[in-house]
C-alpha cells in the first residue's frame, strides 16, 4: 500500500511541476523576463504604417484624405492638383464623421466616396502613366 501512496504523490508533484514550467518565461539559456520573443516588441501602430501608394485610384484617394486630416497640405499636393486641395482644405475635417465608401470601377476618370450624416465628398481621380490623382473634390448635400 505503501508503494501506491509514492505513485500517488509523484503523479500529484508532475501534476504541479509541469503547468508551473509551461508558464515560466524566457527561453533555454536565457532567464525569465529577459526574453525577446515577438510578442514582446511594441506592435506597429496603425497610424505609422506610410501613406498610400498611387497606383490605385483608392491609394491616391486616401492619400489625399489622410492629408486632410492631418491638416497637411503638402502630403495632399503629393497625390492631387492644387485646385483639388484648396477645395478639399476650404471645409474642416471633422473626426467620427466620414466613412469610405469604395471608388467606382477601373479606369480615369474614376470617382471615390466617402460618405457623412450630412452628405458626401467626392474625390475624381485620373491616371497618368502608372499613378494616379485627385483632380477635384465635390462636397454633396444629403438627400
Amino acid at each position: 500500500m505503501r508503494f501506491g501512496r509514492h505513485i500517488a504523490t509523484a503523479v500529484l508533484v508532475t501534476a504541479v511541476v509541469i503547468p508551473v514550467a509551461a508558464c515560466s518565461s524566457g527561453t533555454p539559456n536565457q532567464p525569465p523576463g529577459n526574453s525577446s520573443t515577438a510578442s514582446d516588441t511594441p506592435a506597429a501602430d496603425a497610424t505609422t504604417t506610410g501613406p498610400a501608394t498611387l497606383d490605385t485610384a483608392e491609394g491616391a484617394a486616401t492619400r489625399v484624405y489622410d492629408a486632410w486630416q492631418a491638416n497637411d497640405k503638402a502630403s495632399a499636393l503629393e497625390a492631387a492638383t492644387q485646385s483639388a486641395v484648396d477645395a478639399l482644405f476650404a471645409q474642416s475635417w471633422q473626426p467620427d464623421t466620414y466613412f469610405f465608401d469604395g471608388c467606382s470601377e477601373a479606369g480615369s476618370p474614376s470617382s471615390c466616396q466617402y460618405n457623412t450624416p450630412q452628405g458626401t465628398l467626392i474625390f475624381t481621380v485620373e491616371q497618368s502613366g502608372s499613378t494616379w490623382q485627385v483632380t477635384a473634390v465635390q462636397f454633396g448635400n444629403a438627400g
